[in-house]
């Protein structure tokens, strides 16, 4: 190959990179508002759009948060089902990779609209009250009108 052809090569490619770049943090299909029982007059609410996932709740406001998805977590590389698990990044650990102490599990036991956290403390990574208060909660439903 000539470095002619290695140079349109690369600038083709590296015009692909803001199109990566430029996507949601966060599938639309897990776009809306989760509170306890489905209930968004209630808190702690995680709520999630375009701009990324945000939590409300009596403690204060977080968000957008750091998030990295996973759509195959749930049930390993062959996996077809709904559950889309969403880690909450927290600094770097020891080794300089993504501290994820927190997974917000999307769709949870493949039922529609269920949204289960859950935290790995095995670091003692500080949370922030907001997350703490999510944390708690432990489940929550997506609210049943847009609120």
């Amino acid at each position: 190959m000539n470095r002619k052809t290695l140079l349109t090569v690369s600038l083709a490619c590296m015009g692909t990179i803001p199109a990566f770049a430029n996507e949601p943090p966060v599938p639309k299909e897990l776009y809306g508002s989760y509170a306890p029982a489905g209930d968004c007059t209630k808190q702690p609410k995680v709520s999630v759009r375009k701009e990324g996932v945000f939590i409300d709740s009596s403690a204060g406001k977080s968000g957008p948060l750091p998030v990295s998805v996973c759509y195959s977590c749930a049930g390993g590389a062959r996996y077809e089902g709904i559950e889309i698990w969403v880690y909450v990044k927290y600094g770097k650990d020891k080794w300089g990779g993504d501290n994820m102490p927190v997974t917000l599990m999307f769709n949870a036991g493949e039922k529609r609209g269920a949204l289960e956290i859950t935290h790995d403390d095995t670091l003692r990574t500080p949370l922030g009250a907001p997350m703490t208060q999510l944390v708690k909660a432990k489940t929550l439903r997506q609210c049943r009108a847009a609120q």
